[in-house]
């Protein structure tokens, strides 16, 4: 029986366990594969960052001077505003505005000014308001933009099902591996967390911002797609 194997024969029999091993997940298997992605890079050395792309930090400088994080939304619009003047191709968000600014009671502040009569405290209402719906303000500055990519993450509880599901990009088409290898392969998560309706809506795309590390902790690789129910 072995004087009938040929090496070429031997060489496609442990070619084929092997992708049977891994892709069935074998631990063992995985951190070799990962091991060598690392060499590979090692050997390849560091490459010059494309000048395509430029990253507009939160870093200490810029929260030294316009103060700590999060910063007022109408600081962001204004932020987006100068970078939608450089005519930039995208302006991608990797982080999620999810919740309303609480705003002050404008009534409180209203009725610290008893003199005032009926079509001045209208005006002061009106006024106030306007200035105070920081919300309005950046929802304003990323339609106007036209170019605006906002960010959403996934999380792995599952999906509050009185919830409606929120607006997400995906794919119109995806095909299945035979034997459901790629699916079982495939990231599984049950709660996206997005930004507000208004904001989603005015935006030209979304798109997620998750990375999964592999199983040592290291991350090597992104997740270009995932699965969030039966999209």
């Amino acid at each position: 029986m072995l004087a009938r194997l040929t090496p070429l024969r031997i060489a496609l029999f442990f070619g084929l366990a092997l992708s049977v091993m891994r892709f069935s997940g074998c631990l063992y298997l995985e951190l070799v594969d990962a091991r060598v992605v690392d060499y590979r890079l090692l050997e390849r050395g560091t490459r010059p960052a494309t000048p395509d792309v430029v990253i507009v930090a939160v870093d200490d400088a810029s929260i030294e001077g316009l103060g700590r994080w999060p910063w007022p939304r109408a600081t962001v619009a204004e932020l987006l505003s100068r970078l939608a003047a450089a005519e930039p191709a995208v302006i991608g968000f990797d982080i999620v505005q999810s919740e309303p600014t609480a705003q002050p009671e404008v009534e409180a502040v209203v009725e610290r000014a008893p003199d005032l009569d009926q079509r001045t405290r209208a005006a002061v209402r009106r006024a106030l308001r306007a200035a105070l719906n920081d919300d309005e303000r950046l929802v304003d500055a990323v339609r106007a933009s036209r170019r605006v990519v906002l960010g959403y993450f996934f999380e792995t509880e599952a999906e509050d099902e009185s919830k409606p599901a929120p607006p997400l990009g995906a794919y119109n088409l995806v095909y299945t591996s035979p034997g459901g290898a790629g699916e079982r392969r495939m990231p599984v998560r049950g709660h996206a967390v997005t930004n507000l309706p208004a904001l989603s809506a005015a935006a030209r795309d979304t798109g997620y911002f998750n990375i999964i590390p592999d199983r040592d902790g290291s991350v090597r690789r992104l997740p270009l797609v995932i699965r969030f129910g039966d999209q």
